[in-house]
């Protein structure tokens, strides 16, 4: 008879690196592309997060039919990072940041962190497609940030600097 602890245990540590979960905001790894997916959705049981439509409301690009509902993209020149949100109705909006390894990117898998970092062009380009002033109250006029509930996402925005920041 074969053993399947090593296996099985092999399994659980897999599962246990590859994703993390922070109240409403969940990243998961993906280690052999080199990629995180950091998604906010609204809380299951009760609460009022509000992150999602903070995010969707931040996103100043047309709303697009899709089959999840109706959905907002971003994404970076270098595509190295995108944002997508979609209003899922009753469930609320959930969003998603992409980050893969690229340029202006950072990824470490466990703990959970990963960074999307753009200036110039590259930035003044993101910063056309998001709505100033719309997340923290004392934000600098012209200029975006946004902070989730949990405190590990973060996004600021100014023509010149694009940051996108998971830290666990």
């Amino acid at each position: 008879m074969r053993n399947t602890k090593p296996v099985l245990c092999l399994l659980i540590l897999l599962l246990a690196t590859s994703e993390t979960t922070n109240a409403d905001t969940l990243a998961r790894s993906f280690p052999l592309s080199q990629q995180m997916m950091i998604t906010v959705f609204k809380p299951r049981m009760g609460g009022s997060d509000s992150d999602g439509q903070t995010l969707w409301a931040a996103m100043n690009v047309p709303v697009q039919g899709s089959l999840m509902g109706p959905s907002k993209s971003i994404e970076s020149a270098t595509r190295s990072f995108s944002w997508v949100c979609g209003d899922r109705g009753a469930d609320g909006i959930q969003c998603t940041l992409m980050i893969q390894k690229g340029v202006g990117t950072q990824i470490r898998l466990n703990p959970a962190k990963a960074k999307f970092e753009a200036t110039g062009s590259d930035s003044a380009a993101l910063f056309q497609l998001v709505n100033p002033n719309t997340a923290e109250p004392n934000t600098a006029e012209g200029a975006f940030r946004f902070t989730n509930a949990e405190g590990t996402l973060s996004l600021s925005a100014r023509p010149d600097h694009f940051v996108m920041s998971y830290e666990e």
